[in-house]
Formats: structure tokens, sequence, C-alpha cells
């Protein structure tokens, strides 16, 4: 079968070729760097009819927060317009489409529990009204995408040098450097060890179409979260401090409920546990 990654440059979307690169039973198509043109639908429609994929997993966003605040217009190109092209020719083509969107929709909702798919969504910032707005047209227009609503995600090791850090690779970097992070007592999140979401993405393929959540569960503040992280690691707790101020004023909660994509016999490990198998595979690898 064959199964297209946007995005295949990108901290998920190498990590997704690499793996089906692997499974024999899948024959990769990777598209980045505006090969094709996904901005144009009918560059993108030829090259989708002439590949037919069977799957589309679409990884391709521009999920910096800062960078969509400053080009509001451009990222709305990619994150809406693009997808929308995408799922558009994927309806057209008979494509299974796999819509990689983000546990950002969640902000601001006022919600202190792990969130569920049905909740209100009025995220404050672009980047979480775009990934919103892609998924509502989606679910009224291409009623067979699977939309994804992914989490912070940490692999123990960079694939590329141009990579940027995430929380592992922030600790790693802190430790060699004898620096002092701080972390949130006032923040819960799912975080994810990559490994998680390519390993269980196939799984997906198969769902009907709508929305899941799709990151790990995590009860833990932030700062508590590391410091259970470390324990782990053996190293001293020392090289992180309590950050008491930031979101003191209203507590944010990202931890997402995996209860209904439960019911389709999908489980990922939550943080700590994934964590836990994923560092020691890695030291002992």
């Amino acid at each position: 079968m064959k199964i297209m990654i946007t995005g295949a440059g990108g901290f998920l979307g190498s990590r997704l070729c690499e793996y089906f690169g692997t499974e024999s039973d899948y024959e990769v198509i990777q598209t980045h760097r505006g090969q094709p043109n996904i901005s144009d639908r009918e560059e993108l429609l030829h090259f989708m009819d002439k590949n037919k994929p069977e799957y589309l997993i679409h990884c391709a966003a521009i999920s910096n927060l800062s960078s969509c605040e400053a080009d509001p217009d451009g990222s709305y190109q990619v994150n809406v317009k693009d997808s929308l092209h995408l799922a558009e020719a994927s309806v057209k083509c008979g494509t299974k489409m796999i819509f990689c969107s983000s546990d950002q929709v969640y902000l601001k909702n006022g919600i202190q529990t792990p969130h569920k798919e049905s909740e209100e969504l009025m995220p404050p910032h672009h980047y979480g009204k775009q990934k919103k707005e892609a998924e509502e047209w989606m679910t009224n227009h291409a009623k067979d995408t699977v939309c994804l609503r992914l989490s912070w995600m940490y692999d123990f090791e960079k694939k590329y040098q141009s990579e940027h850090d995430q929380l592992y690779t922030l600790l790693q970097n802190a430790m060699k450097n004898k620096e002092v992070l701080s972390f949130s007592v006032n923040d819960i999140r799912s975080i994810t060890y990559v490994r998680e979401i390519v390993t269980n993405i196939e799984k997906t393929f198969k769902l009907p179409g709508g929305i899941y959540n799709f990151g790990s569960e995590n009860q833990f503040t932030t700062y508590d979260l590391v410091g259970r992280m470390l324990d782990i690691m053996n190293v001293e707790h020392n090289m992180i401090r309590k950050d008491e101020k930031t979101f003191s004023d209203e507590a944010r909660n990202l931890g997402m409920s995996l209860e209904k994509i439960r019911k389709y016999g999908i489980e990922l490990q939550d943080t700590i546990v994934g964590f836990q198998q994923g560092y020691m595979r890695y030291v002992n690898q």
C-alpha cells in the first residue's frame, strides 16, 4: 500500500517516514519543500491522482506560536488552506487522510480536567484557531478524515542537527552545561514520546472520520513531571526550580483524555510510563 506523508523533513514526519520505510507492506511517498506545491490545487490533485496513495498523513504545519502570531496570513495558508487542499484531493482520489491537529485548540476554554473532544473551543492564538478551523471544515466536508489532536512530543535524540530542542534534549543540554531550568507548577500538559505516536498511528487508519485526542495522558504539573523524569534518570533535582509565576493568574491544563480512542482499542502509554520505557530502551541500545 502507498502512504503519503507531508512534512517529511519535520520532527514527526521524518520519523514516520523512517518507520514506514522499514515496513514491507508500505511504499512511502515523501512530500516536503514544495514538492508537490500543496498550495496549487491542480498540481496537488495531479500528483495524488498519479501516485494514488491509500493513506495520507498530513504532518506539515507552521506550529511555532510566535511565528503564527508574527505572520498570521502565512501560517493560515499552510495550516488551513493547504490542509483543505489536501482534504479535497483526498476525497477526489479516495485516499484516507490523517490530519495532525493540536492540543492547542483547548487553550483558554476554562476546563481544568483532562480535555475531551466534545468540548467547546475558544483558542486565543492564531495557531489554535487555524487548527480548529481546519478540523471543522474536514468534519463537515471531508467526513472520512481522521483528525488527531497531538500533544507536545519529544525524542531521546535529534534526528537532524537542525531540529529544535524538545524536552529531553533540553534536559540533556542543561545537565551538560550545568544549567538550571525552570518549570511551571501551574501547568499540566500531555507530553508524549514520539515513538508512541509513530508506532500507533497505523491503527488510526481504520478509524471512522472524526476528531480524536492522540497524546499521552498526564496528571502532573510540568515541574513535578520533570522531577519524576529526573528520578528515572537518577539525576538530582537541583538542576530544576519551581516557576510559580507563569500561569499563576489562570492555571493551564492541556491534559487530554483518551477515553474516545480507547473504545477503538488504541492505547498510548501515559507520560511517565512512556518516558520510563523509552529511556531504558535508549540507554540500553
